[in-house]
């Protein structure tokens, strides 16, 4: 008990950092699979994006 955390505390704790890892590592999966449709579809910057969203408008 270095830590001064009980069983309990160490497990949620260890949970809490493995969805936090899990949650960045699928936001990475979908940024890398839109980054491929985006980039067919002509878009690679930031107003290219912003010319698509006010044209829609």
């Amino acid at each position: 008990k270095k830590s001064g955390k009980n069983k309990s505390q160490l497990f949620r704790e260890m949970i809490f950092l493995y969805e936090q890892e899990k949650m960045k590592d699928d936001f990475y999966k979908i940024q890398r699979k839109i980054s491929k449709v985006v980039r067919k579809k002509g878009i690679y910057t930031e107003e290219d994006v912003k010319k698509i969203v006010f044209e829609e408008r």
